[in-house]
Protein backbone atom coordinates (compact mmCIF):
# COMPACT_ATOMS: atom_id res chain seq x y z
CA UNK A 1 0.00 0.00 0.00
CA UNK A 2 1.60 3.31 -1.19
CA UNK A 3 1.81 6.03 2.22
CA UNK A 4 2.88 9.56 2.18
CA UNK A 5 4.62 11.31 4.39
CA UNK A 6 6.01 15.15 5.18
CA UNK A 7 9.50 15.56 6.54
CA UNK A 8 11.35 19.06 7.83
CA UNK A 9 14.64 20.08 6.91
CA UNK A 10 16.55 23.37 6.79
CA UNK A 11 15.39 23.63 3.21
CA UNK A 12 11.82 23.69 3.81
CA UNK A 13 9.49 20.62 4.18
CA UNK A 14 9.80 17.64 1.63
CA UNK A 15 6.58 15.70 0.74
CA UNK A 16 7.29 11.85 -0.07
CA UNK A 17 5.40 8.67 -0.95
CA UNK A 18 6.70 5.57 0.28
CA UNK A 19 5.87 2.02 0.63
CA UNK A 20 7.21 -2.07 0.59
CA UNK A 21 10.28 -3.71 2.10
CA UNK A 22 13.56 -4.76 1.47
CA UNK A 23 16.77 -2.77 0.22
CA UNK A 24 16.09 0.68 -0.17
CA UNK A 25 15.57 2.81 -3.14
CA UNK A 26 14.99 6.78 -3.88
CA UNK A 27 13.21 7.58 -6.84
CA UNK A 28 13.40 10.61 -8.34
CA UNK A 29 11.12 12.58 -10.91
CA UNK A 30 11.12 15.25 -14.06
CA UNK A 31 9.83 18.50 -13.17
CA UNK A 32 8.04 19.97 -13.11
CA UNK A 33 5.67 17.62 -11.81
CA UNK A 34 5.64 15.41 -7.98
CA UNK A 35 6.42 11.73 -7.31
CA UNK A 36 3.12 11.12 -8.04
CA UNK A 37 4.04 10.05 -11.90
CA UNK A 38 5.98 7.99 -10.46
CA UNK A 39 3.97 6.14 -8.73
CA UNK A 40 3.41 3.00 -10.21
CA UNK A 41 6.78 2.31 -10.37
CA UNK A 42 7.03 3.11 -6.64
CA UNK A 43 4.40 -0.02 -6.34
CA UNK A 44 6.21 -2.67 -8.76
CA UNK A 45 9.26 -2.10 -7.25
CA UNK A 46 7.73 -2.36 -3.92
CA UNK A 47 6.27 -5.73 -5.24
CA UNK A 48 9.45 -7.04 -6.06
CA UNK A 49 10.86 -6.86 -2.61
CA UNK A 50 12.19 -3.16 -2.54
CA UNK A 51 11.39 -0.28 -0.16
CA UNK A 52 10.92 2.23 -2.74
CA UNK A 53 11.15 6.67 -1.04
CA UNK A 54 9.64 8.65 -3.92
CA UNK A 55 10.23 12.64 -2.71
CA UNK A 56 8.69 15.66 -4.30
CA UNK A 57 11.72 17.69 -5.51
CA UNK A 58 12.06 20.99 -3.59
CA UNK A 59 8.99 23.60 -5.30
CA UNK A 60 7.54 20.53 -7.14
CA UNK A 61 4.63 18.88 -5.66
CA UNK A 62 3.88 18.89 -2.21
CA UNK A 63 7.49 20.22 -1.31
CA UNK A 64 8.78 23.23 -0.50
CA UNK A 65 10.74 25.37 -2.94
CA UNK A 66 14.64 26.00 -2.22
CA UNK A 67 15.09 29.20 -0.45
CA UNK A 68 17.61 30.47 -3.27
CA UNK A 69 16.99 31.66 -6.70
CA UNK A 70 17.51 30.07 -9.68
CA UNK A 71 18.66 26.89 -7.95
CA UNK A 72 21.28 24.68 -9.78
CA UNK A 73 20.83 20.70 -10.27
CA UNK A 74 23.60 20.48 -7.49
CA UNK A 75 21.22 22.22 -5.25
CA UNK A 76 18.77 20.23 -5.99
CA UNK A 77 21.05 16.88 -5.60
CA UNK A 78 22.41 18.33 -2.31
CA UNK A 79 18.33 18.87 -0.49
CA UNK A 80 18.01 14.92 -0.65
CA UNK A 81 20.83 14.66 1.35
CA UNK A 82 19.06 15.69 4.37
CA UNK A 83 15.91 13.80 3.10
CA UNK A 84 17.71 10.48 2.90
CA UNK A 85 19.31 11.07 6.41
CA UNK A 86 16.11 11.80 7.85
CA UNK A 87 14.41 8.83 6.27
CA UNK A 88 17.15 6.81 7.80
CA UNK A 89 18.53 6.01 4.45
CA UNK A 90 21.77 5.28 4.55
CA UNK A 91 23.38 4.06 1.03
CA UNK A 92 20.11 3.52 -0.92
CA UNK A 93 20.11 2.82 -4.94
CA UNK A 94 18.87 6.21 -6.75
CA UNK A 95 16.85 6.40 -9.91
CA UNK A 96 15.78 8.82 -11.48
CA UNK A 97 13.84 9.89 -14.68
CA UNK A 98 14.58 13.29 -16.75
CA UNK A 99 15.37 16.03 -14.94
CA UNK A 100 15.27 13.58 -12.11
CA UNK A 101 18.37 11.43 -14.24
CA UNK A 102 20.39 14.88 -13.81
CA UNK A 103 19.64 14.88 -10.22
CA UNK A 104 20.90 11.44 -9.26
CA UNK A 105 23.78 11.69 -11.10
CA UNK A 106 24.72 14.75 -9.65
CA UNK A 107 23.78 12.90 -6.33
CA UNK A 108 26.48 10.21 -7.57
CA UNK A 109 29.26 12.57 -8.04
CA UNK A 110 28.79 14.91 -5.19
CA UNK A 111 28.40 11.79 -2.49
CA UNK A 112 29.14 8.74 -3.97
CA UNK A 113 29.40 7.07 -0.30
CA UNK A 114 26.16 8.16 0.69
CA UNK A 115 24.50 5.53 -2.41
CA UNK A 116 24.23 2.63 -3.65
CA UNK A 117 23.63 2.05 -7.68
CA UNK A 118 22.17 4.67 -9.90
CA UNK A 119 19.44 4.05 -12.53
CA UNK A 120 18.68 6.85 -15.20
CA UNK A 121 16.52 7.31 -17.82
CA UNK A 122 15.59 9.78 -20.06
CA UNK A 123 19.35 11.60 -19.87
CA UNK A 124 19.98 14.85 -21.81
CA UNK A 125 23.18 15.13 -22.75
CA UNK A 126 23.46 18.55 -25.30
CA UNK A 127 26.38 20.00 -26.34
CA UNK A 128 26.68 24.04 -25.47
CA UNK A 129 24.95 25.07 -28.91
CA UNK A 130 22.21 22.34 -28.88
CA UNK A 131 21.32 23.85 -25.00
CA UNK A 132 21.58 27.33 -26.00
CA UNK A 133 19.30 26.95 -28.79
CA UNK A 134 17.03 24.83 -26.81
CA UNK A 135 16.97 27.71 -23.68
CA UNK A 136 15.79 30.25 -26.66
CA UNK A 137 13.29 28.20 -28.80
CA UNK A 138 11.64 25.41 -26.68
CA UNK A 139 8.79 27.26 -24.84
CA UNK A 140 8.28 31.04 -26.35
CA UNK A 141 5.80 32.92 -23.91
CA UNK A 142 2.57 33.40 -24.73
CA UNK A 143 -0.25 35.50 -23.94
CA UNK A 144 -3.69 34.33 -23.24
CA UNK A 145 -6.25 35.83 -24.78
CA UNK A 146 -10.48 36.17 -23.45
CA UNK A 147 -11.11 33.10 -26.60
CA UNK A 148 -9.07 30.69 -24.81
CA UNK A 149 -6.27 30.45 -27.65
Amino acid sequence: MMRRGFIDTDNGQVHYRYCGDGPDIVLVHASPGSSRQLESLTLALADKGLRVFAPDTPGNGDSTKLPIPNPSIADYAAALIPVMAQLGLERPHIYGSHTGSAIAAELAISAPSRIGRVVLEGVGVFSPEQRAAFLEDYAHPFVPDLDGA
